[in-house]
Protein backbone atom coordinates (compact mmCIF):
# COMPACT_ATOMS: atom_id res chain seq x y z
CA UNK A 1 0.00 0.00 0.00
CA UNK A 2 2.63 2.31 0.96
CA UNK A 3 4.64 1.60 -2.11
CA UNK A 4 1.32 2.38 -4.26
CA UNK A 5 0.96 5.62 -2.73
CA UNK A 6 4.25 6.55 -3.17
CA UNK A 7 3.94 5.90 -6.71
CA UNK A 8 0.86 7.53 -7.16
CA UNK A 9 2.61 10.86 -5.44
CA UNK A 10 5.57 10.78 -8.01
CA UNK A 11 2.78 10.69 -10.96
CA UNK A 12 1.09 13.58 -9.09
CA UNK A 13 4.51 15.47 -8.94
CA UNK A 14 5.42 14.34 -12.53
CA UNK A 15 2.40 15.57 -14.09
CA UNK A 16 2.08 19.01 -12.26
CA UNK A 17 5.58 19.87 -13.35
CA UNK A 18 4.56 18.64 -17.05
CA UNK A 19 1.13 20.89 -16.66
CA UNK A 20 3.56 23.58 -15.44
CA UNK A 21 5.99 23.47 -18.34
CA UNK A 22 3.10 23.51 -20.63
CA UNK A 23 2.31 26.48 -19.23
CA UNK A 24 5.36 28.32 -20.00
CA UNK A 25 5.28 26.71 -23.77
CA UNK A 26 2.11 28.19 -23.93
CA UNK A 27 2.90 31.72 -22.94
CA UNK A 28 6.59 31.60 -25.17
CA UNK A 29 4.08 30.61 -28.17
CA UNK A 30 2.16 33.05 -27.46
CA UNK A 31 4.59 35.84 -27.47
CA UNK A 32 6.31 34.21 -30.63
CA UNK A 33 3.02 34.15 -32.42
CA UNK A 34 2.09 37.51 -31.75
CA UNK A 35 5.83 38.95 -32.65
CA UNK A 36 5.42 36.55 -35.96
CA UNK A 37 1.68 38.50 -36.91
CA UNK A 38 3.39 41.71 -36.53
CA UNK A 39 7.04 41.43 -37.99
CA UNK A 40 6.66 38.98 -40.17
CA UNK A 41 5.11 41.68 -42.88
CA UNK A 42 7.24 44.01 -42.26
CA UNK A 43 9.97 41.88 -42.94
CA UNK A 44 8.54 40.75 -46.54
CA UNK A 45 9.15 44.46 -47.44
CA UNK A 46 12.21 44.71 -45.89
CA UNK A 47 13.65 41.85 -48.43
CA UNK A 48 12.69 43.89 -51.28
CA UNK A 49 15.20 46.52 -50.35
CA UNK A 50 17.75 43.55 -50.12
CA UNK A 51 18.64 44.62 -46.38
CA UNK A 52 20.44 42.05 -45.02
CA UNK A 53 19.55 40.36 -40.86
CA UNK A 54 23.27 41.61 -39.94
CA UNK A 55 22.78 45.07 -41.20
CA UNK A 56 19.37 45.57 -39.27
CA UNK A 57 21.40 43.82 -36.06
CA UNK A 58 24.06 46.88 -36.63
CA UNK A 59 21.58 50.09 -37.03
CA UNK A 60 19.69 48.62 -33.52
CA UNK A 61 22.90 49.52 -31.74
CA UNK A 62 23.49 52.97 -33.88
CA UNK A 63 19.71 53.77 -32.52
CA UNK A 64 21.37 52.80 -29.13
CA UNK A 65 24.53 55.51 -29.59
CA UNK A 66 21.32 57.88 -30.84
CA UNK A 67 19.52 57.55 -27.58
CA UNK A 68 22.27 58.03 -25.66
CA UNK A 69 23.11 61.71 -27.00
CA UNK A 70 19.39 62.49 -26.58
CA UNK A 71 19.22 61.27 -23.06
CA UNK A 72 22.49 62.95 -22.25
CA UNK A 73 20.79 66.55 -23.66
CA UNK A 74 17.82 65.88 -21.60
CA UNK A 75 15.36 65.19 -24.70
CA UNK A 76 13.83 62.48 -22.94
CA UNK A 77 10.98 61.66 -24.78
CA UNK A 78 12.87 61.92 -27.75
CA UNK A 79 15.32 59.40 -26.73
CA UNK A 80 12.36 57.01 -25.51
CA UNK A 81 10.97 57.46 -29.24
CA UNK A 82 14.39 56.00 -30.40
CA UNK A 83 15.16 53.45 -28.00
CA UNK A 84 11.63 52.01 -29.28
CA UNK A 85 13.15 52.65 -32.99
CA UNK A 86 16.16 50.22 -31.86
CA UNK A 87 14.43 47.73 -30.39
CA UNK A 88 11.93 47.61 -33.49
CA UNK A 89 14.75 47.06 -35.68
CA UNK A 90 16.47 44.73 -33.53
CA UNK A 91 13.23 42.58 -33.37
CA UNK A 92 12.95 42.22 -37.34
CA UNK A 93 16.66 40.85 -37.69
CA UNK A 94 15.43 37.76 -36.63
CA UNK A 95 12.20 37.91 -38.33
CA UNK A 96 13.70 38.84 -41.63
CA UNK A 97 16.50 36.13 -41.29
CA UNK A 98 13.72 33.67 -41.08
CA UNK A 99 11.87 35.07 -44.13
CA UNK A 100 14.63 35.02 -46.59
CA UNK A 101 15.99 31.68 -44.59
CA UNK A 102 19.30 33.28 -44.17
CA UNK A 103 19.69 32.41 -40.19
CA UNK A 104 23.23 31.59 -39.21
CA UNK A 105 24.92 30.85 -35.71
CA UNK A 106 27.34 33.56 -36.68
CA UNK A 107 24.03 36.23 -37.04
CA UNK A 108 22.71 35.07 -33.81
CA UNK A 109 25.04 35.16 -31.84
CA UNK A 110 26.27 38.69 -33.47
CA UNK A 111 22.30 39.72 -32.34
CA UNK A 112 22.76 38.11 -29.11
CA UNK A 113 26.49 40.43 -28.16
CA UNK A 114 24.86 43.58 -29.85
CA UNK A 115 21.46 43.04 -27.71
CA UNK A 116 23.78 42.86 -24.40
CA UNK A 117 26.24 45.73 -25.81
CA UNK A 118 22.50 47.81 -26.60
CA UNK A 119 21.23 47.31 -22.97
CA UNK A 120 24.64 47.84 -21.16
CA UNK A 121 24.45 51.52 -23.23
CA UNK A 122 21.31 52.57 -22.39
CA UNK A 123 21.13 51.17 -18.85
CA UNK A 124 25.06 52.66 -18.24
CA UNK A 125 23.95 55.87 -19.44
CA UNK A 126 20.55 56.27 -17.35
CA UNK A 127 23.09 55.13 -14.17
CA UNK A 128 25.55 57.81 -15.40
CA UNK A 129 22.44 60.11 -15.94
CA UNK A 130 21.05 59.71 -12.51
CA UNK A 131 24.62 60.30 -11.34
CA UNK A 132 24.87 63.67 -12.99
CA UNK A 133 22.27 64.95 -11.10
CA UNK A 134 23.75 63.67 -7.59
CA UNK A 135 20.77 60.64 -7.15
CA UNK A 136 23.02 57.78 -6.07
CA UNK A 137 19.90 56.22 -5.12
CA UNK A 138 18.23 56.26 -8.54
CA UNK A 139 21.61 55.31 -9.96
CA UNK A 140 22.23 52.36 -7.64
CA UNK A 141 18.82 51.14 -8.52
CA UNK A 142 19.72 51.11 -12.39
CA UNK A 143 23.15 49.25 -11.84
CA UNK A 144 20.93 46.72 -10.10
CA UNK A 145 18.22 46.46 -13.37
CA UNK A 146 21.07 46.07 -15.93
CA UNK A 147 22.90 43.32 -13.12
CA UNK A 148 19.27 41.65 -12.92
CA UNK A 149 18.82 42.00 -17.09
CA UNK A 150 22.32 40.62 -17.56
CA UNK A 151 21.47 37.42 -15.05
CA UNK A 152 18.28 36.57 -17.11
CA UNK A 153 19.98 36.63 -20.39
CA UNK A 154 22.66 34.63 -18.83
CA UNK A 155 20.54 31.96 -17.20
CA UNK A 156 18.70 31.03 -20.48
CA UNK A 157 21.96 30.80 -22.05
CA UNK A 158 24.03 28.47 -19.33
CA UNK A 159 20.65 26.44 -19.58
CA UNK A 160 20.45 26.22 -23.66
CA UNK A 161 24.28 25.43 -23.69
CA UNK A 162 23.43 22.49 -21.47
CA UNK A 163 20.22 21.51 -23.80
CA UNK A 164 17.92 22.45 -21.59
CA UNK A 165 15.09 24.79 -23.19
CA UNK A 166 14.77 28.27 -20.82
CA UNK A 167 12.66 31.19 -22.52
CA UNK A 168 10.69 31.50 -19.63
CA UNK A 169 9.85 33.79 -17.56
CA UNK A 170 7.41 37.05 -16.68
CA UNK A 171 10.23 39.27 -17.85
CA UNK A 172 12.14 38.96 -21.01
CA UNK A 173 14.24 41.50 -22.87
CA UNK A 174 10.67 42.68 -24.92
CA UNK A 175 9.29 43.99 -21.47
CA UNK A 176 12.33 45.35 -20.33
CA UNK A 177 12.53 47.51 -23.30
CA UNK A 178 9.06 48.28 -23.11
CA UNK A 179 9.21 49.49 -19.54
CA UNK A 180 12.51 51.69 -20.12
CA UNK A 181 10.73 53.27 -23.05
CA UNK A 182 7.49 54.27 -21.31
CA UNK A 183 9.80 55.52 -18.51
CA UNK A 184 11.48 57.76 -20.75
CA UNK A 185 8.33 59.24 -22.17
CA UNK A 186 6.50 59.77 -19.01
CA UNK A 187 9.80 60.75 -17.44
CA UNK A 188 9.42 58.43 -14.75
CA UNK A 189 12.28 56.72 -15.46
CA UNK A 190 13.63 56.07 -11.61
CA UNK A 191 10.14 54.04 -11.40
CA UNK A 192 10.64 52.26 -14.52
CA UNK A 193 14.20 51.32 -13.16
CA UNK A 194 12.61 49.65 -9.86
CA UNK A 195 10.40 47.84 -12.21
CA UNK A 196 12.70 46.45 -14.25
CA UNK A 197 15.34 45.37 -11.27
CA UNK A 198 12.43 43.68 -9.65
CA UNK A 199 10.52 41.52 -12.00
CA UNK A 200 13.90 40.75 -13.90
CA UNK A 201 15.27 39.40 -10.24
CA UNK A 202 11.66 37.52 -10.47
CA UNK A 203 12.43 36.06 -13.96
CA UNK A 204 15.51 34.73 -12.89
CA UNK A 205 14.69 33.34 -9.74
CA UNK A 206 11.87 31.48 -12.96
CA UNK A 207 14.57 30.58 -14.94
CA UNK A 208 16.62 29.42 -12.45
CA UNK A 209 14.05 26.90 -10.85
CA UNK A 210 12.94 25.59 -14.48
CA UNK A 211 16.13 24.37 -14.26
CA UNK A 212 16.50 23.06 -11.27
CA UNK A 213 12.69 21.06 -11.89
CA UNK A 214 14.81 19.62 -15.42
CA UNK A 215 17.78 18.62 -13.85
CA UNK A 216 16.20 16.70 -11.24
CA UNK A 217 14.54 14.79 -13.51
Amino acid sequence: MFLYRTDEMSKTDNNKKENGEEKVKRTDDWRHSLGNHVTMPIASFLAKLHLTPDALTWMGLLFSFGALVLLFTDHLIWCGVVTLAGALFDSLDGALARYTNKITIFGGILDSTLDRLSEGLMFGGISVWFAMQGNWIACAVTVAAVVMSYMVSYIRARAEAASIECSCGIFTRAERIAVMVLGLLTGFVFYAMIIIAFLSMVTAGQRLARVYRNTKK
